[in-house]
């Protein structure tokens, strides 16, 4: 086992897949290990960087019909009794149109979308 920076614990801290502190205790304490304190694990901590959120209201509203149209996609848990596996929901932000489709492939989402936007 190589040591890190961090010591005997930090390299238990890579080896057994980056559990937590007291995961890691727990598994030094039952095979009698002593291990000091683990300072921050780099990959650790990019791992839990994420964006902040968007904002959900626009301060310069589009009032142009098909000015800004708002979309969403997700799995279907089932496939639909046509075959299709995921949904796609398109908002026209102007007017408050909402229009759902369904399709069998994410390839096909481009194309809904075009046809969406020449409705």
């Amino acid at each position: 086992m190589k040591a890190t920076s961090n010591g005997a614990i930090g390299s238990a801290h890579h080896v057994l897949g980056h559990p937590g502190d007291n995961f890691i205790s727990e598994t030094a304490a039952k095979f009698g290990l002593k291990i000091g304190e683990k300072g921050p694990c780099e990959a650790c901590v990019v791992s839990k960087i994420r964006k902040k959120n968007l904002k959900k209201i626009s301060s310069n509203k589009s009032e142009i019909v098909g000015g800004r149209v708002f979309f969403d996609s997700s799995p279907i848990k089932n496939k639909s009794a046509g075959g299709s596996k995921y949904w796609i929901l398109f908002v026209d932000e102007a007017t408050g149109y909402k229009k759902s489709y369904f399709v069998k492939q994410k390839s096909e989402m481009s194309k809904i979308g075009e046809k969406y936007l020449l409705f």
